[in-house]
């Protein structure tokens, strides 16, 4: 990664408190369970049809 893409994402860590290595890994460690099933479970064919025909 370009150093200055680094940059910008240690500034935007640090707007969490998060400015070191250490700090990320604690807050990774803490964090709560995600949730991604609406965004990796199968679309019904039927809702995929309508909101093609909605569009």
């Amino acid at each position: 990664m370009e150093p200055k893409k680094i940059d910008k994402v240690w500034r935007a860590l640090a707007t969490y408190g998060i400015h070191s290595e250490k700090d990320l890994d604690e807050a990774i460690k803490n964090m709560k369970p995600l949730n991604i099933g609406c965004m990796v479970s199968p679309v019904n064919k039927e809702e995929k049809l309508l909101s093609r025909a909605n569009q």
